[in-house]
């Protein structure tokens, strides 16, 4: 095994959904660990097949049940949503013997079509993972001397997947460029058949420059020349691609107040940096974009810590705008409660983001508002007041392990 490998959280996950399905299926981006971890983890008892092999690829189309026949059990099939019809075969497979479990482990890259899938033909029989790239407590077990905020310029400024994270010999701008053109000429003209492969590609930067903000497709449309019912479909390959991360608006009975436009996340802060431009510290700190940039990671690592963890897979996500200009950056949903943080790049004593928290708690006292939190990527921790916290990003794992 590779000296490099970097362990990931969400192998135990995966361990313990062979113990629980027939069949796991692993979703997340190109290049984020799937078949390496899959592989790590299984080496001794599960055989390997990847649909990217053409040869392979067409066994696998022409004739399905005769590939899933050969290949017999205990098999990792990559990339399998380029063969629609196995999926039909691999039930038939565990429907004769259902006390079978990790009979077969699936993994893609496109989570849309392994998903659509998987609820024609697999629903119920399936354990579904996300992998994401790399957190900071993965990157903490692998460089333990890292401090959270140098861990925030190397994953702005390298990235959170693993190859370029660990290979310094890498231009990131050349990964990033090949990253690209291989994700829209091998998935989105293979799998989605879109027409305007210029006009996406300049979609995708225009929602750069919106990370961390509220998606607003009208505007886009009219400055892309592209309907926005497009844009919209362009927006749920992105996501199904694990490229962006879609924050829902909370909002409630309470008012009707709050805004229900979505907001717009890249899942690795690294390509956010790419499509911006940015590529030194310096100008990630010059940037008119910085504070975003900082949010942007605070909510992938937040969302990765809970998801990563069989434990956190029943925590919702959530942004907060009133029309009065109240606004919560992150509602963390855990055993309905709510947990509000304000991300801010330094804290120093801020009126208005402290009056913003108090407004939410007692103006709305129907909440169900518990802890609430302004995280910074300078310090200092510090209790404001009973109900509210300043922690800075070293201590930041530390307080979603309580929540």
């Amino acid at each position: 095994m590779n000296m490099n490998y970097i362990n990931r959280e969400v192998e135990s996950q995966i361990k313990e959904f062979c113990k629980m399905f027939a069949v796991i299926a692993v979703t997340g981006p190109r290049q984020v660990g799937k078949s390496t971890t899959l592989k790590k983890i299984f080496s001794q008892k599960y055989k390997y097949f990847s649909l990217d092999d053409p040869e392979i690829r067409a066994l696998a189309i022409n004739d399905p049940k005769s590939f899933i026949e050969k290949i017999g059990d205990y098999c990792i099939i990559d990339e399998a949503q380029y063969s629609p019809d196995l999926f039909s075969c691999i039930k038939i497979r565990t429907d004769s013997d259902p006390s079978i479990k990790g009979r077969f482990i699936l993994s893609g890259s496109q989570h849309f079509h392994l998903m659509k899938n998987i609820t024609e033909s697999l629903a119920g029989r399936v354990g579904i993972i996300n992998m994401s790239t790399l957190s900071i407590s993965e990157i903490r077990s692998y460089k333990n001397k890292i401090s959270s905020e140098d861990y925030f310029y190397l994953a702005s400024l390298r990235s959170g997947y693993p190859e370029p994270f660990i290979n310094h010999n890498i231009k990131i701008d050349v990964w990033f460029n090949s990253y690209i053109q291989s994700y829209v000429q091998r998935d989105i003209r293979t799998l989605y058949n879109i027409g305007k492969i210029i006009e996406f590609e300049s979609f995708i930067k225009i929602l750069a420059a919106q990370a961390a903000q509220v998606m607003n497709l009208n505007r886009i449309s009219k400055g892309l020349g592209v309907a926005v019912n497009t844009l919209k479909n362009w927006v749920s390959i992105l996501e199904a691609s694990g490229i962006i991360y879609i924050l829902s608006p909370y909002y409630s009975n309470i008012t009707k107040r709050f805004t229900k436009n979505p907001k717009v996340f890249f899942t690795d802060t690294g390509l956010l940096c790419y499509l911006l431009g940015i590529d030194s510290k310096s100008e990630l700190k010059n940037s008119p974009m910085y504070g975003s940039i900082f949010e942007n990671y605070c909510i992938m690592e937040t969302i990765k810590y809970f998801k990563n963890r069989i434990s956190g897979l029943k925590k919702n996500f959530y942004f907060l705008r009133e029309q009065d200009r109240l606004e919560i950056d992150l509602l963390i949903e855990s055993e309905r409660k709510l947990y509000p943080i304000e991300i801010k790049i330094s804290y120093k004593e801020n009126k208005k983001t402290i009056e913003n928290i108090e407004k939410l708690i007692f103006s709305y006292k129907s909440l169900p508002v518990d802890k609430a939190f302004i995280l910074s990527l300078i310090g200092p921790s510090t209790q404001i007041n009973p109900y509210l916290q300043a922690i800075e990003l070293d201590d930041y794992i530390k307080i979603l392990e309580k929540i």
